[in-house]
Parts: structure tokens; C-alpha cells; sequence
């Protein structure tokens, strides 16, 4: 229980501060300020629109799963399936490829259909290890828990990313219910839940920032000489 506490409480610190950074005139590190202009939307204008509608989509289908009303197991569950689908609606062909051939055929779909969304199950039964599948009606994939609505307008990359942040901090909160940690299989599929945010996410958003850092200060310095 320490652990997990100290470990959710670390995860949103880093997002709170990572929103927090990304509003400007934050030092990144306690090294360098990253100021909206010009720093922060040059960095922003560099992020592709993909990325941003993958970011968009995870926050998405995160906040769906909160809606559910479910408990914190089940959001567990929910979130390890929700990688799944994420992770490989956005492979390139010849992963999709790998992870389709190992997908469950189901010969009734589930939840609201092929590449929609669905129930907040996640898979996993208290008494069983909580397992992450991607599931195939015909030669479609059906997502269980991912939503990809179409887009009929622009991404801000910057309120996607604020709106992400406040909606993982909220999945982190439901992660410190009892029936998160006291059963061996949730807390197994609750620390790859953890390492999917950080791969994903955190650390992603971490090494470009400190490699804009380092760029703004090697400026800095060479301005002084």
C-alpha cells in the first residue's frame, strides 16, 4: 500500500508539473525556463498531427473508461486492454500484421462494434491474471475499450496534452482502491498499466523537453561569448 501510494503520488506530481511546464515560464529541471513564446509553440508546431491524435484518442477512451462508473479493478483492466488496442491501432502495417495474427476470433462482436468502443470489462477474473487481447469479428479488429471517432476539425496539441494530464491523474486516484492492491492479479496489470503511461507518455514528453532545454542553453551560453 505505501508502495502504490508513493508511486501514484509520484505519476501525478510529474503530470501536474509536466501541465504546468507546458503553460510557460516553468524551469524545466531547475535549469532552464521554457516560455510559451517562443519556446513552447515552436516545440508544438514540431509535434505531428498524428501524435496529437493519438494522444487525443487515449485521453479519450481513459476519460470513457472513468465515466463508466466502475471500480478501480475494473479500470485497471479496462486501461491494460485500452494500451492494447491503442498500441496497435497506431503500429505500422507489418506490426498490426504480428499482432493480428495472434488476436482472438470472435464470431460475435462485442461492445459498440468494430473499431468503436465498449463495455469496461478490461478482461481478468479476480482469481485469474488480468490478460490484454486484441480481439478479431472477421478479418476487422474489434476494440473494446479505444475510441477513434473521426475528426472533423484541428487538434490543439497543447489543451489535448492539459485535458490528458487531469484525465490520467484521475485514473491514478482510482488506482489506490482497496481492490487494486489487495488482489496479486489487478496490481500485476496496475504495474503495466504504470509503465505504459510512462513509456508512452512521460517519458516521451521528458526527453524532449530536456533536449529543448539543452538547445535553449548551449544558445544561451554561446550568446555570452
Amino acid at each position: 500500500m505505501t508502495k502504490l501510494q508513493a508511486l501514484v503520488e509520484k505519476r501525478k506530481s510529474s503530470f501536474v508539473y509536466l501541465k504546468k511546464t507546458h503553460e510557460g515560464g516553468c524551469y524545466w529541471l531547475n535549469c532552464v525556463q521554457l516560455n510559451r513564446k517562443p519556446d513552447l509553440e515552436a516545440y508544438a508546431a514540431e509535434i505531428p498531427r498524428a501524435r496529437t491524435t493519438q494522444l487525443f484518442y487515449l485521453g479519450l477512451s481513459l476519460a470513457r473508461l472513468l465515466q463508466s462508473g466502475c471500480g478501480g479493478a475494473a479500470v485497471v483492466r479496462g486501461a491494460l486492454q485500452l494500451f492494447e488496442e491503442w498500441e496497435y491501432h497506431f503500429a505500422g502495417n507489418a506490426a498490426q500484421s504480428v499482432r493480428g495474427l495472434m488476436a482472438k476470433v470472435n464470431t460475435q462482436t462485442q461492445g459498440q462494434g468494430v473499431e468503436g468502443g465498449g463495455s469496461a470489462s478490461g478482461g481478468g477474473e479476480d482469481n485469474n491474471p488480468v490478460v490484454a487481447r486484441l480481439c478479431k469479428f472477421g478479418s476487422e479488429m474489434v476494440y473494446e475499450h479505444l475510441l477513434t471517432p473521426p475528426l472533423p476539425f484541428a487538434l490543439d496539441y497543447f489543451e489535448v496534452f492539459f485535458s490528458l494530464c487531469d484525465i490520467i491523474c484521475q485514473v491514478y486516484n482510482k488506482l489506490m482502491e482497496e481492490e487494486c492492491y489487495s488482489n496479486v492479479h489487478v496490481f500485476e496489470a496496475l504495474v503495466k498499466v504504470d509503465a505504459k503511461v510512462k513509456r508512452h507518455v512521460l517519458n516521451v514528453t521528458a526527453k524532449e523537453f530536456t533536449e529543448m532545454s539543452a538547445k535553449i542553453a548551449r544558445s544561451e551560453l554561446a550568446a555570452l561569448r
